[in-house]
């Protein structure tokens, strides 16, 4: 039976789902303003870090073992590029963990994340550009981009079969540093084969290609889809 004050007033019940969806909305929003924060800072990051590669002089030769003399920007156009991209798989994967809507968190961090890659690419071919250096759109073009296109969707996939949040956020960090340590062979020629840029990025296609395998492995992947 119901009492003449349930009669009367509004069922409690009724105002918790709003209070729910406010929290949410609310944190969602906190949420999504650290996350462009963090891409807009990575990204001044990577150009300060554009600035201290770049040569002080011309560089009018290419370096040994086939290395370009536009060589110091593949730790920008690729490892910079790579770090804004998986910075974006990242809060794209915690966005989806928390159960916040998917197109909004998407559309918010995708366009922050694209924003900032491209601000980079730009500002480091301009900076190329300036120093005469012909060979970096060629890199950005038939390098960078085809290695970004093919290691940041697998990667992505690859994250979302992973249940532990620190074994996630392990492999997008290792990934960058693997990323930053195959470039520097290529830049600084550590290696006496002579491994152009495409067989040493090609390297970093099969790990990006091995940990997509091994994300199959995991147990979440049964009652989940990427």
């Amino acid at each position: 039976m119901m009492s003449p004050a349930s009669k009367l007033d509004p069922p409690a019940s009724a105002g918790l789902p709003e209070q729910r969806s406010g929290n949410v909305d609310a944190s969602g929003c906190q949420f999504f303003r650290y996350g462009v924060a963090a891409l807009c800072g990575l990204g001044l990051l990577v150009v300060s870090l554009t600035l201290w590669l770049a040569p002080a002089s011309d560089p009018l030769t290419a370096a040994p073992h086939g290395v370009p003399a536009g060589g110091w920007v593949l730790q920008v156009l690729i490892t910079g590029n790579l770090a804004v991209g998986l910075l974006w798989v990242w809060l794209d994967w915690l966005a989806w963990r928390r159960g916040l809507p998917p197109s909004e968190s998407r559309d918010n961090f995708s366009l922050a994340a694209l924003f900032v890659a491209a601000f980079i690419t730009f500002f480091c071919l301009i900076l190329a550009g300036g120093q005469r250096n012909d060979e970096v759109l060629a890199i950005a073009l038939f390098l960078a981009f085809p290695t970004l296109a093919v290691v940041l969707p697998l990667l992505w996939v690859s994250v979302r079969r992973i249940e532990s949040v620190g074994l996630g956020t392990l492999i997008l960090v290792g990934f960058i540093a693997a990323s930053a340590f195959a470039q520097g062979r290529i830049e600084d020629s550590l290696t006496d084969s002579g491994e152009s840029p495409f067989v040493v990025n090609s390297y970093l296609i099969g790990l990006a290609v091995a940990v997509w395998l091994l994300s199959w492995t995991t147990e979440p992947h049964a009652g989940r889809t990427a």
